[in-house]
């Protein structure tokens, strides 16, 4: 870490470290009714008034958690959040498009990010953020089993790479928890009648691809990821090995006519 990012860093600690001083001594004081302070013309209550405006914006965020507790979460909170995680989506999935790759400007992918996630959101009720939320719809499918799926399926081939076979058994335990999910998401909406044919069609196949994984195909396409980045790794040193020679024979070639070990009268 350079100095700029040291002094960065520093500053920012620094920084919080009085946010957090102020607003505590703001905290105790409006408890303990505040300080006085006299101006000649009459008082005013300032730590008081700090802490008071303190609990005033921060109520909305305490609501919501209590909310979230009980389960009566805020559909409009809600409906933020849920722009923000298909953000993340629709981001990822506009950096593998060809015209909207890596080679253009960060600011073009974030703007059109942003247009088609205010879109694809701005019309839902709260009754369709609700169902979403409990994966009664196909979008809450998708965000509750298959893009789980996905992630976990690259997160075991990475953890397997980077550990080994140590990682097994903690990828099993992973998967297990994960198909136990699944099969209670499955149970619930069966008993309550909430999910129609496809959906339960889709739950119970996410449920059989994770147990045909875990148990059977994950070994089969580890392996067979290894040997693809070893058969890449052995490409990309013959393509190397064959640009030295050509550059080396070249290089040589053209110090013997400049040397005129080449010519020939």
């Amino acid at each position: 870490m350079d100095k700029k990012r040291k002094g960065i860093f520093y500053s920012s600690i620094l920084l919080l470290l009085m946010l957090s001083f102020t607003f505590s001594l703001a905290l105790v004081s409006a408890q303990n009714g505040g300080v006085n302070i006299n101006t000649g013309g009459g008082s005013f209550n300032y730590f008081g008034d700090i802490g008071q405006n303190f609990q005033s914006g921060i109520k909305p965020v305490t609501d919501f958690f209590a909310t979230w507790q009980s389960g009566d979460i805020n559909t409009g909170l809600a409906k933020v959040l849920f722009l923000i995680l298909l953000s993340l989506v629709i981001y990822s999935v506009v950096e593998t498009i060809p015209f909207l790759g890596k080679n253009r400007n960060v600011a073009v992918k974030v703007i059109v990010t942003a247009i088609v996630a205010f879109f694809a959101t701005a019309y839902l009720t709260p009754q369709e953020i609700y169902a979403i939320i409990l994966s009664y719809t196909s979008l809450g499918f998708v965000l509750a089993a298959l893009i789980p799926f996905v992630i976990l399926v690259f997160f075991s081939i990475t953890l397997a790479k980077e550990h080994g076979g140590g990682a097994k058994v903690f990828l099993k335990i992973v998967w297990v928890a994960f198909i136990f999910f699944l099969i209670y998401k499955l149970i619930l909406f069966w008993l309550q009648g909430n999910i129609s044919t496809t959906l339960f069609v889709g739950y119970l196949l996410m449920i059989i691809l994770s147990i045909l994984y875990i148990f059977f195909l994950q070994d089969t396409l580890i392996k067979n990821w290894f040997e693809e980045d070893v058969k890449m790794a052995k490409l990309r040193y013959e393509q190397l090995s064959k640009w030295k020679r050509a550059k080396n024979k070249k290089e040589r070639e053209e110090f013997e006519d400049f040397t005129g070990g080449g010519y020939t009268p």
